[in-house]
């Protein structure tokens, strides 16, 4: 699928857009929206890998507040976040700290041949990655990737752009203490 979707694919994104409303507007602890919705994006649309990254003030460390679940041990999990976040940080910004940035969305259907890749999993061939909003600031990222070369297109940016608009009030409910 070169970048485009399918038109089977319309009804799933509708679907996962169903479930992300009744997640965002079900769910109040923010932690767990961010973990439900990654998931949902996961179940419904085949985003593999995916997270969610802020930073609370300029010039703060990004950090990884929600990471897609796997099948990997508790501690296994959080060293994976770790590895994660040391990534982000690098003096090399990598795709999601370009999109927190300069506040515009990349897609990338080739990460082998991207410079600003950083490797997260060895499998992953695409990255989408969108910018968190609050009047008019970029505050984070959504970022989803996939084992697939060319997975996706403008109807995903679109459509992951819609929920990274209802995940980021939820996001800014989070105490400053998760933040740093």
């Amino acid at each position: 699928m070169t970048g485009t979707i399918a038109a089977n694919a319309v009804d799933d994104l509708a679907v996962a857009k169903r479930r992300v409303l009744r997640i965002v507007t079900r769910l109040s602890n923010p932690l767990v929206v961010c973990n439900e919705v990654l998931a949902a994006l996961d179940e419904t649309l085949g985003y593999k890998r995916g997270c969610i990254v802020m930073r609370h003030k300029p010039g703060e460390p990004l950090a990884v507040i929600a990471h897609s679940r796997d099948h990997r041990a508790a501690n296994d999990q959080v060293r994976e976040i770790m590895r994660v976040e040391h990534l982000l940080n690098l003096a090399e910004p990598g795709v999601i700290a370009r999109v927190i940035e300069t506040g515009r969305p990349i897609i990338v259907n080739d990460v082998p041949s991207e410079p600003a890749y950083h490797e997260g999993a060895l499998e992953m061939m695409s990255e989408a990655c969108v910018p968190l909003i609050d009047r008019a600031v970029c505050v984070g990222a959504l970022n989803v990737e996939s084992p697939a070369r060319g997975r996706f297109g403008e109807a995903d940016r679109l459509f992951l752009a819609t929920v990274a608009a209802l995940v980021t009030p939820a996001l800014l409910r989070l105490p400053l203490a998760r933040m740093n």
